[in-house]
C-alpha cells in the first residue's frame, strides 16, 4: 500500500507544479480544498477560486505582421489561444533637411506691455536724472537699439569698430575700459606748387637761394585712453616726429636737413551727446601742450642755412585748442562716420610767431567681410591758413620754407584701409591691426610750397 501511495505522489507532482506555476502572480493562492473535493469536476466548483491558465507552446511569430498560430485542438480543460498580431516595424525617418546658415531666425512676437525703465547713469558725475521713465514696448531687447538713454556705445570689438588708422578721437569707451595704441603716420612731399600749378626748382631759385625739392614727415605716436564713465573718455598722446627736407641751391648743390624730437602733447576728452539706433554723436575737446624743446635745440639757428625752418619744427610753440565733433554709425556689416577737428592757436610763441589755424574734415565707410577683417575708404579734407609774425633768427628770403606767409592752402586726400581684428588673444585682448594709404586728389597751396604725393597710416590697438 505504501508503494502505491509513493507512485501516486511521483506521477501527480509534475502536473500539480505546472498548474501552480501558471497562476497569475497578482492573485492570492486558493485555500486548500476540503477532503473529498478533489473528486468533483471543475464545473461543480463554486466560488471565485483561482483560474488556471493552460500551458502554452513555444513562442512562434514572424516579423512584419506575422501571427502566432494556434496549437489546434487543445487538451481537455485548457483555454483556446487567441491570435496575437505583431505590429510591423515603423519606417525609417526621413533624413534632416538643413536650411541656409544665414537664414533669418524666426521672429518671436512678445505682448505689448508697459515697463518702468531705469537707464544707466549719465554725465561726467554719473547722475540718474532723466533716466527713470515709463515706456510701452513689445520686446525689452529693442531698448538697446531704439532708446538713446539705454543704448550702449558702439561695439568696438569688431575689425571696423574703430575708424581707419588715420583718424583719432572717433569713439568713446565703456566705463572703466582702457585702450593703448601705437600709431605710425608718414607723409611724402615731392615738388612744389603755387595754387594748383607746378613750380620748378629753377623758378624758385630765381627768387630764393635755396629751393625745397623733397620732404618726408614721419610720426610715431603712443596713445592711451581711459573711460571713467560710459559717456566720457580721456585720451593723451606722446608724438615723436622726424622731419627730412632736401634742398637744392643756385650752384646745383644738394643739402639734406633732418630733425627728430618729441612733439607737442595733446590731451583730449570725448563726451557722448546722444546715441540711437547704433549711432552716436560725441564732442571732442582737447588742449595741445607745447613741449618747449625748441628752446634747447642742439642745432643752432644759422641765417645762411635753411636748417630749422617752420616746416621742420616739432613744436608749434603755442598752446592750441582742439575742438571737434564726431558722428559714427554701425550696422551688422557696415560702419561709417564723419569728423571735424579744428586747431586754434592761442597767443604768440616766445619766438614771436604763431602758426596758422587748421580745420580737418574727414568722412569714412567700412565694410566687415569676416569676423576678423574689414576694409575702408576715406576722404580727408584739410584747410590751413598762414601764420602771423616771424622768427628773427631765420632769414625769410633764404628759402620759401622760411616764409610763414607761405604755409596756407587746401587739400583733399583719398585713402583706402585694411583692418584686422584678433579676438582670441588672451594676452593681447581686443588687438586690432590697421593700415591705410592714399594720395591727394586736389591741392591748392599758397606757394611756392611743397606738394604732398602720398600718405601712409598704421596702428596697433589693444582694448580691455
Amino acid at each position: 500500500m505504501i508503494r502505491s501511495l509513493l507512485w501516486a505522489i511521483v506521477l501527480g507532482f509534475p502536473g500539480l507544479a505546472g498548474q501552480v506555476a501558471a497562476q497569475p502572480s497578482s492573485r492570492r493562492a486558493a485555500p486548500p480544498a476540503a477532503p473529498g473535493a478533489a473528486a468533483k469536476s471543475k464545473s461543480e466548483v463554486v466560488g471565485p477560486g483561482p483560474e488556471l491558465l493552460p500551458r502554452r507552446g513555444p513562442f512562434q511569430a514572424t516579423l512584419e505582421g506575422g501571427e502566432l498560430p494556434s496549437r489546434g485542438r487543445l487538451d481537455a480543460g485548457e483555454q483556446s489561444l487567441e491570435t496575437i498580431t505583431v505590429p510591423p516595424q515603423p519606417p525609417e525617418p526621413p533624413p534632416p533637411r538643413w536650411g541656409a546658415l544665414d537664414a533669418a531666425a524666426p521672429v518671436v512676437e512678445f505682448p505689448l506691455r508697459e515697463y518702468d525703465v531705469v537707464g544707466p547713469a549719465r554725465g561726467v558725475f554719473q547722475s540718474y536724472a532723466g533716466q527713470v521713465y515709463r515706456r510701452r514696448i513689445r520686446d525689452p531687447n529693442t531698448l538697446l537699439a531704439d532708446d538713446y538713454r539705454i543704448n550702449a556705445p558702439i561695439n568696438l570689438q569688431r575689425p571696423d569698430g574703430l575708424a581707419p588708422a588715420g583718424v583719432l578721437g572717433d569713439h568713446t569707451l565703456k566705463s572703466s575700459q582702457f585702450l593703448i595704441s601705437w600709431r605710425y603716420n608718414m607723409a611724402a612731399f615731392d615738388g612744389d606748387l603755387s595754387g594748383t600749378h607746378t613750380v620748378s626748382p629753377a623758378t624758385i631759385l630765381g627768387a630764393f637761394p635755396y629751393a625745397p625739392t623733397r620732404e618726408t614727415v614721419q610720426q610715431h605716436v603712443v596713445l592711451m585712453e581711459y573711460s571713467p564713465t560710459d559717456d566720457l573718455t580721456m585720451m593723451i598722446r606722446l608724438p615723436f616726429q622726424e622731419f627730412d627736407i632736401d634742398y637744392v641751391n643756385q650752384a646745383g648743390g644738394q643739402i639734406h636737413t633732418a630733425k627728430t624730437d618729441l612733439g607737442d602733447i595733446p590731451i583730449t576728452a570725448m563726451y557722448a551727446l546722444k546715441r540711437w539706433n547704433g549711432q552716436q554723436i560725441h564732442l571732442n575737446f582737447g588742449l595741445s601742450i607745447p613741449t618747449g624743446l625748441i628752446d634747447t635745440l642742439s642745432d643752432p639757428f644759422v641765417l645762411t642755412s635753411p636748417n630749422l625752418s617752420y616746416w621742420q619744427r616739432p613744436s608749434s610753440t603755442t598752446w592750441d585748442l582742439l575742438p571737434g565733433l564726431t558722428y559714427t554709425g554701425q550696422s551688422d556689416r557696415w560702419s561709417w562716420g564723419a569728423q571735424t577737428i579744428g586747431t586754434v592757436r592761442m597767443g604768440m610763441g616766445r619766438y614771436h610767431y604763431r602758426l596758422g589755424d587748421q580745420v580737418d574734415m574727414t568722412t569714412w565707410v567700412a565694410r566687415r567681410w569676416t569676423r576678423g577683417m574689414s576694409t575702408s575708404a576715406r576722404l580727408d579734407g584739410q584747410v590751413f591758413t598762414n601764420g602771423h609774425g616771424a622768427d628773427p633768427n631765420i632769414d625769410p628770403n633764404l628759402t620759401p620754407t622760411n616764409r610763414i606767409n607761405l604755409m596756407g592752402g587746401r587739400r583733399l586726400d583719398l585713402l583706402f584701409g585694411l583692418n584686422y581684428y584678433l579676438p582670441d588673444r588672451p594676452r593681447l585682448p581686443g588687438s586690432r591691426l590697421a593700415i591705410e594709404s592714399g594720395f591727394p586728389i586736389y591741392q591748392s597751396l599758397d606757394g611756392p610750397q611743397l606738394r604732398a604725393s602720398w600718405l601712409l597710416n598704421a596702428s596697433w590697438n589693444i582694448l580691455w
